[in-house]
């Protein structure tokens, strides 16, 4: 069964500033400091993500453990973050959470919970406000280092 992923292209207020000042840095940085932001905004999806999963009356904790974040390359000149829940081994691991899928999007016996894609939608708009702030806070950092 194929892992279904949302992507979320986004516009940011304050974007053209943190465009500017972004060019003002080597490459290498550049690229260093987008994955940072990037990375610190997914850690916070998903640590709103593990925070719902863990309620409930079955919640074991597998789902909860297993929500990871990737930071990882995207095109020749772009950068992505993934937030993903991982899927260990074999059916009989005790780390496996093999069955998210299920508990997330129902079953014929089961109805669907959907507390991982109600998680997403509420973190997703407050992290994006503050991924310029974050950005802006990341380039003076780099700015610093290379003035010294």
């Amino acid at each position: 069964m194929p892992e279904q992923a949302a992507v979320i292209d986004v516009k940011i207020d304050g974007a053209e500033a943190v465009r500017q000042r972004l060019l003002k840095l080597p490459r290498r940085l550049r690229f260093n400091v987008m994955r940072r932001v990037l990375r610190q905004a997914a850690n916070e999806v998903r640590d709103d993500i593990r925070e719902v999963v863990s309620t409930g009356p079955h919640a074991k904790g597998r789902t909860r453990k297993n929500v990871m974040v990737r930071a990882r390359r995207g095109t020749r000149n772009s950068i992505a973050a993934s937030v993903w829940i991982r899927k260990v081994g074999k059916g009989d691991n005790p780390r496996n959470a093999w069955y998210w899928f299920m508990v997330e999007r129902g079953t014929i016996f089961q109805p669907a919970q959907g507390k991982i894609r109600r998680a997403f939608d509420v973190a997703a708009p407050r992290v994006i406000r503050t991924v310029a702030v974050r950005a802006h806070r990341e380039i003076d950092k780099e700015i610093a280092k290379l003035n010294k």
